[in-house]
């Protein structure tokens, strides 16, 4: 299972290294020299998910989709 976790970038000589901590390292059982896949995400500040709240707030239609995409039996 993929655990999420924040680490810094850090200069590793001409190089940029992820540095990920241990007690991450042990539960991946992985180590030093082992090949992983790491997924970078962005990093989203906070308060741009807040200014998302609300958005549709006072709406009075219901949502009607525009184009049918699907077909069900």
């Amino acid at each position: 299972m993929p655990e999420l976790f924040k680490a810094r970038l850090r200069h590793i000589g001409g190089s940029v290294g992820v540095l990920i901590p241990k007690e991450q390292l042990d539960s991946l059982r992985v180590k030093a020299g082992d090949q992983v896949d790491i997924a970078l995400l962005p990093h989203i500040d906070p308060a741009e998910v807040r200014a998302g709240f609300g958005m549709a707030r006072g709406f009075k239609e219901p949502f009607v989709r525009d184009k049918k995409v699907r077909s069900f039996p």
